[in-house]
């Protein structure tokens, strides 16, 4: 038995840190529903060589994780993923802070839908303060971070 392994995740995550976080998740025995629109995330272009036209990064940070393909403007797709919250114990994404507010799908609107749901919002500058609103990809975070100068 492994100790997550009760756990539902429905993952709003793409890239590379977001889909590390759930990546572990799933390792530690959570069952992980993985949403990507139906055209795919930018990660699966990349980094890494490509197998079948998908990075093998991508395959890696999403090994153990279930994948369904979601257009979040429509919607019956909207409904259906509504329904998916209903039955999950946490929510996981990583796009800019506001992105899934837009969308009808940020916390307030979720804890409606299932009161004991965890919200995980994952970003690079944080949900508030100056920087909040700021994309940030690796690149990005560690010329921030003063990483690019020291190496």
């Amino acid at each position: 038995m492994k100790i997550l392994e009760d756990i539902k995740i429905l993952d709003f995550t793409h890239v590379w840190f977001g889909p590390y976080c759930t990546m572990m998740l799933a390792e530690l025995g959570a069952e992980v529903v993985k949403v990507e629109p139906p055209w795919g995330t930018i990660g699966r272009l990349g980094p890494g060589e490509l197998y079948k036209g998908v990075s093998t990064t991508f395959y890696a940070l999403n090994i153990n994780k279930r994948d369904i393909a979601m257009d979040l403007k429509n919607p019956k797709a909207m409904n259906m993923i509504k329904e998916m919250v209903k039955q999950s114990d946490v929510v996981i994404q990583n796009f800019a802070p506001g992105t899934m507010e837009k969308l009808g799908l940020g916390y307030e609107e979720l804890k409606k839908l299932n009161p004991k749901v965890i919200y995980a919002a994952l970003s690079g500058f944080g949900q508030t303060g100056p920087y909040s609103e700021y994309a940030s990809y690796a690149s990005i975070a560690e010329a921030m971070s003063g990483h690019t100068y020291a190496t």
